[in-house]
């Protein structure tokens, strides 16, 4: 029996990084296979009415053969639109499980790691503010970069669990490369603002950018959202 958060291709996981070489979306690789159907369901009334309007004495010989070819067909169809197509899986409450247990559990504790860091640069900054220290409003900018890095951190974590359990295929292991190979794969609530956060994050990790409190804090309620959405949350201490 297939558990809530496997992976949702029937097919093992050895061969699903050959299955998204194929390029294609999968709503175009059930397109293709829908097609096949039709061809094959199209042919199979095309023969039996022929067949049945024959006067030959063996077309029922030959219509039966025609049907048992065109049912092993059908048979092989579903198999391969239940290996190419993906198939979401629900929890309890209806949410798509986008990961497996283990990684659920796994990207949530990191996750908890990032909302405690942001509280405790809230309460520095908070003191910093109440001391009246001259430059507080420029350490809050800096206070706030930290907990981006984690947020972002934990957002390419995230894509490599996805990843590794079959939801896309990607070469490179770098967060954006995998938030492009991800695009049309997974369901985000805005590729591009998360995206565009991403680039944030890279100018503060490799170019020594700081960024302001709103932003920071605007960047990593993004992420903090996306991962809700996936099915990934922060867990009450």
């Amino acid at each position: 029996m297939r558990s809530v958060g496997q992976p949702e291709y029937a097919v093992p996981e050895q061969y699903r990084s050959r299955l998204h070489r194929l390029g294609a979306p999968p709503w175009l690789r059930g397109v293709f296979v829908l097609i096949l159907a039709a061809i094959l369901i199209g042919n199979l009334v095309f023969f039996t009415l022929g067949l049945l309007g024959s006067s030959s004495s063996r077309r029922y010989v030959v219509l039966c053969v025609v049907w048992i070819i065109a049912i092993v067909g059908l048979v092989l169809l579903v198999r391969l639109w239940r290996a190419m197509v993906p198939r979401r899986s629900y929890g309890a409450l209806g949410c798509i499980a986008m990961f497996s247990p283990a990684s659920v559990a796994k990207l949530q504790s990191e996750w908890n790691g990032v909302v405690k860091m942001r509280e405790r640069m809230k309460t520095m900054a908070v003191v910093a503010f109440g001391s009246g220290a001259i430059n507080a409003v420029a350490l809050q900018g800096v206070l706030y970069n930290l907990p981006l890095l984690l947020a972002f951190d934990v957002l390419k974590q995230a894509l490599v669990c996805a990843k590794n359990e079959g939801k896309f295929c990607c070469k490179g292991t770098g967060l954006g490369a995998l938030m492009k190979a991800s695009r049309d794969s997974l369901d985000w609530i805005s590729w591009t603002k998360v995206h565009d956060g991403v680039g944030r994050r890279d100018m503060v990790a490799h170019d020594g950018e700081l960024f302001s409190a709103d932003q920071c804090l605007s960047d990593i309620e993004l992420v903090e959202n996306q991962l809700k959405a996936w099915g990934v949350s922060s867990v009450a201490a």
